[in-house]
């Protein structure tokens, strides 16, 4: 996560040390970033999600057709936006910072070594001659109160919030709308390999699109109309193997004569209405009629 901006020189000398070497040699440098590195990752982790979640809403929107998810979608990838931007903005500026710290006390530590170049030993046998400093200036970083001062001011940094806004939808109605299916959980299942499918072919061909040119902008607009249509026949497909398993499930199982689609994500809110997408998955794939549908489409 963290570099220093000095350049590396292989001339001999009688001293010699490396950045690399430092940083790994300094047990103040190496605990803090890790610490760093944790919590970085796990900010990476809760964007990326955030992205998925996005994705996820657009294929939902896109499969039943709704305005209202639509306008969901264009307001889950602006959070999203805004957050991977504030927290860029905020790593930039630490990683800038910490490392700033380090290489100006070790710069300073330098300076009683004049004639000492930066050498970096091979994995295959230490091509560098002299004596290897690189040791005796970790030891002086750790013990610098003015730089431990520093670094403890950057570590205490509040790191960026990633949250999303949530709002609940109502279930969209196949036979009512006390339960529901979650879409997305339902057509990822069933049809995981198929989307991603749909979106590398989209992709692809909108890469091949030179969308300054006004007819390049309408030929990237048929484009996503042809993949929204790829994503409609599986949802059609999935309502085909539904009806079916509605018809034999409905006398024994009353929640089948109230099912509705849920296309907004549990994670930013969900739908009004009682989650029934395991117990629903795991009959349509056992039923032999439902399960045939879906195969056949996949």
């Amino acid at each position: 996560m963290f570099c220093f901006l000095f350049l590396s020189s292989t001339v001999q000398a009688d001293e010699y040390y490396h950045f690399d070497s430092i940083a790994i040699k300094s047990k103040g440098f190496m605990e803090a970033s890790k610490i760093s590195m944790d919590r970085s990752q796990s900010l990476t982790e809760d964007l990326e999600s955030q992205k998925r979640l996005s994705k996820k809403i657009r294929e939902t929107s896109s499969m039943l057709s709704s305005q209202d998810l639509s306008k969901w979608d264009l307001v889950i990838s602006n959070a999203y936006e805004k957050n991977a931007m504030a927290s860029q903005e905020f790593l930039n500026s630490f990683v800038m910072d910490y490392s700033g710290h380090y290489e100006n006390h070790t710069g300073n530590y330098l300076k009683a070594h004049p004639k000492a170049v930066s050498c970096k030993p091979s994995p295959f046998g230490n091509s560098c001659k002299g004596t290897d400093i690189s040791e005796s200036i970790a030891k002086k970083l750790d013990a610098n109160e003015e730089l431990q001062k520093g670094i403890d001011e950057v570590m205490a940094r509040t790191w960026p919030k990633t949250s999303l806004p949530s709002k609940q939808f109502p279930t969209i109605a196949l036979t009512g709308t006390e339960h529901f299916i979650s879409l997305d959980i339902f057509a990822q299942s069933l049809f995981g390999k198929k989307i991603a499918g749909h979106h590398k072919w989209y992709e692809q061909q909108y890469q091949k699109l030179d969308t300054n040119a006004e007819q390049g902008k309408k030929a990237a607009k048929d484009l996503y109309q042809e993949f929204e249509s790829r994503l409609q026949q599986d949802k059609q497909t999935i309502e085909k193997a539904l009806k079916v398993l509605i018809k034999k499930r409905k006398k024994k199982d009353p929640r089948y004569l109230s099912l509705g689609y849920c296309g907004n994500p549990a994670e930013t809110g969900g739908c009004a209405g009682k989650d029934i997408t395991q117990e629903v998955l795991k009959e349509i794939i056992e039923y032999k009629k439902s399960k045939k549908i879906i195969l056949k489409a996949q």
